[in-house]
């Protein structure tokens, strides 16, 4: 895909019409690559609320290879706009996967947020 597609889709993320958000999500997903999950967790401080559920909402319909990058945010960062954007990351990523088994590095992660 080109940059300039790439970087339309992640501008309609913004977009006031939620079937808009979510048709760029699916495209987004569906041709992402090695810079797709760093981008999206990049946008997890934004203040554009609108722009970081996107987001997050997107990186939980990239599934479980997001979760890594999800976790080291969650644990590491200093902004808990993005903590708290991590956690409902997790859940989105459960949510849309629930017949897959949730990575160790998720539960793992989970686990040391709420004991942390």
């Amino acid at each position: 895909m080109s940059t300039e597609a790439t970087e339309a889709l992640f501008a309609q993320l913004k977009h006031l019409n939620p079937h808009l958000r979510d048709q760029a999500m699916v495209e987004i997903v569906e041709t992402r690559d090695e810079s797709t999950i760093p981008r999206l967790m990049g946008i997890l401080d934004d203040e554009d609320t609108t722009y970081r559920r996107a987001a997050v909402k997107t990186l939980g319909a990239v599934g479980m290879d997001a979760v890594p990058a999800i976790v080291e945010a969650m644990l590491h960062s200093e902004n808990v706009t993005v903590r708290g954007s991590c956690a409902k990351a997790l859940a989105q990523v459960a949510v849309n996967y629930p017949d897959q088994p949730f990575p160790e590095v998720g539960v793992g992660g989970v686990e040391a947020s709420a004991a942390g």
